[in-house]
């Protein structure tokens, strides 16, 4: 009766054992789920969005000028608190650093631009959404006035006189460095209008107060901008050369172009193991900080020249080879960037011939030793 009730248990358990086995996998992985859902659920539930101040006036304004302020953002909450900032799509002339972040109860400096070039007069204002576990809005206003100065507005061939009967009179390029360098009116002082609408990159023009300056842009848009900014800030004997450089070239008049050479840079691939018939790939890396390329001639050191932004070659002998890549920009101004290549020879193997002759000798010494055994 004992072997019988032993079989019948071990005929249970193996009937029942596999359901068993399952419903415990089941039940520990429904228990990690929720353990997960909860530990998150703590975590976004736990977090508390803070931020100050909930917003800034930037109060009176002149198109063109540039300011910045700051507010914190911080965890007033448990566990963590992670952050984005999204500034509506219609405030184009605001901009936020950084755009993310996260918080365990530190405060986050988070900084707002305004740049106000292209604003009408009036005022107006832009929402930043902070979101998080919940939304918060930090709200920016700012108010555009009308022309705070008097300058005149005068052509091309006017402001050629003026220049040249004043050797005293201040000339403001108002453009992007890379307009200035393709072409401007000799003499003339470089200072973007990005720059002019900080009060403090104004100051650098204060040696010119009380002297003639003649303002000058692309086409005359921006240097009406510029001399409102000056005019504002209380500089008199302003005055706007309405259609700016273009007009000027238009009208025959001399320029200068100050042209910043390009810097010449490559790499090629593989660069380990070249061998003779290795195709190299040859990968320009060059750059010209105002303009752009336009040839780009590869000297191989071996008597070879190829052309082109991006080449490929295979040294046909070994040695040590100094490849150039000479690079020209659309002025003619030309830079070069030279690589050492050691191209080495392909390892010699054993010829067939020999290899057999070998193996054929070795057997043969093997069978002399087995007849000199079984004597």
């Amino acid at each position: 009766m004992k072997e019988i009730n032993i079989v019948r248990k071990n005929k249970l358990v193996g009937r029942y054992g596999k359901g068993i086995r399952f419903s415990i996998v089941v039940t520990t992985l429904l228990v990690i789920t929720s353990i997960i859902i909860i530990e998150t659920y703590v975590a976004s539930a736990g977090a508390i969005l803070k931020y100050d101040p909930s917003s800034h006036d930037f109060g009176d304004m002149c198109e063109g000028e540039t300011d910045s302020t700051t507010f914190e953002i911080w965890n007033g909450g448990c566990c963590t608190l992670t952050y984005i900032l999204d500034v509506d799509e219609n405030c184009g002339w605001v901009s936020v650093t950084p755009t993310s972040g996260f918080s365990k109860g530190e405060h986050d400096t988070i900084t707002v631009n305004i740049d106000t070039i292209g604003l009408s007069p009036g005022s107006h204002s832009c929402d930043i959404s902070i979101c998080s576990n919940v939304v918060g809005t930090f709200i920016v206003t700012v108010n555009i006035t009308p022309s705070g100065g008097d300058f005149i507005n005068i052509t091309v061939k006017e402001a050629k006189q003026m220049i040249e009967s004043n050797p005293k009179i201040v000339v403001l390029d108002i453009r992007t460095v890379t307009e200035y360098n393709f072409s401007h009116i000799g003499g003339a002082i470089l200072m973007p209008i990005s720059d002019m609408g900080c009060k403090s990159c104004l100051q650098k023009l204060d040696k010119f107060r009380g002297e003639e300056i003649i303002v000058y842009g692309e086409s005359g848009v921006r240097s009406k901008i510029g001399c409102n900014l000056l005019a504002r800030s209380g500089f008199e004997n302003v005055y706007n050369m309405e259609g700016g450089i273009n007009a000027w070239i238009d009208a025959g008049f001399p320029i200068t172009i100050s042209n910043v050479k390009p810097i010449a840079n490559f790499t090629y691939t593989p660069k380990s193991l070249v061998r003779i018939d290795t195709t190299l790939d040859f990968i320009d890396n060059s750059t010209d900080p105002d303009g752009s390329i336009v040839n780009w001639t590869w000297n191989f050191g071996d008597g070879n020249i190829g052309y082109g932004k991006n080449v490929n070659y295979a040294y046909p002998k070994a040695g040590i080879y100094n490849a150039t890549l000479t690079v020209t920009d659309e002025y003619g101004d030309p830079d070069s960037y030279t690589v050492t290549i050691t191209v080495e020879k392909e390892e010699e193997g054993i010829p067939a011939f020999e290899f057999a002759f070998l193996i054929i000798a070795i057997a043969s010494i093997i069978l002399l030793r087995r007849r000199g055994k079984n004597k």
